[in-house]
């Protein structure tokens, strides 16, 4: 089975270790097209724009959400792992979010930052929408 669907792993890493392995060796299983920091290499790039250039160009998110905000990305004031679903957000990408114990904490934080959520579903997935200004 072959696709061309391309998805991007969204999450920090050292707290997820474990969650990325399982996500990526799934991808890998389903012969799906992914992309996540562990196979990006070396690139001229600053790591913030080669992260978001590849939420770009990824036809779906996966989102694992744990215990850690990670690392903030210099002049951005917010970390590589909320550049990156805001990216997503903006694109209006579909996302899959996972750990249905830290989505209500996600949702409180989107809605503070000025996103209209809506509720999660049994399968963990959220959206969010802008809120007109």
């Amino acid at each position: 089975m072959s696709s061309k669907l391309a998805i991007f792993l969204c999450s920090t890493y050292s707290d997820l270790v474990d969650e990325r392995r399982a996500v990526l060796r799934e991808a890998e299983r389903l012969q799906v097209q992914h992309q996540a920091m562990e196979t990006f290499g070396a690139h001229p790039d600053a790591p913030t724009e080669e992260c978001l250039r590849r939420v770009r160009v990824s036809d779906t998110v996966i989102v694992l959400v744990g215990d850690r905000y990670g690392s903030v990305v210099p002049g951005r004031g917010v970390s590589f792992t909320e550049a990156e679903y805001l990216e997503l957000l903006v694109l209006r990408l579909p996302e899959l979010v996972g750990s249905p114990l830290s989505i209500n904490a996600l949702r409180e934080d989107l809605q503070v930052r000025g996103y209209r959520t809506r509720a999660a579903r049994e399968d963990g997935r959220m959206q969010a929408d802008r809120r007109p200004s």
